[in-house]
């Protein structure tokens, strides 16, 4: 019981900060918004990205180039191609950022 009655001072205390000070709360709301696009943006360029990289690891290795070289340029490359398709993915799944987004 005083668990909800907690829940509920916290949530009306809430509510009245947010409907006294708009744009604070808009910037946090941009922000948290920002933030699960990025979280999004990597989970879903490792899921994406992971089996074309080791069929081109296995495919490099097999053609016969050397496998430090192959794992150093994966390496190097591997994050802005993670990026890449987890932007495409995401914005597939989310649509484009808004403009909240995009202002704050």
């Amino acid at each position: 019981m005083r668990l909800i009655f907690s829940l509920l001072v916290i949530l009306s205390g809430t509510i009245a900060w947010v409907s006294t000070h708009p744009l604070p709360a808009r910037a946090i709301v941009a922000e948290m918004k920002r933030r699960w696009r990025l979280l999004l943006i990597h989970r879903y360029g490792q899921m994406v990205a992971a089996k074309p990289l080791r069929q081109f690891q296995h495919e490099a290795i097999a053609q016969g180039f050397d496998k430090e070289l192959v794992e150093a340029t994966l390496q190097a490359h591997k994050p802005a191609l993670i990026e890449q398709i987890g932007i495409q993915v995401t914005n597939q799944q989310l649509g484009e950022p808004t403009p909240l987004e995009r202002y704050f």
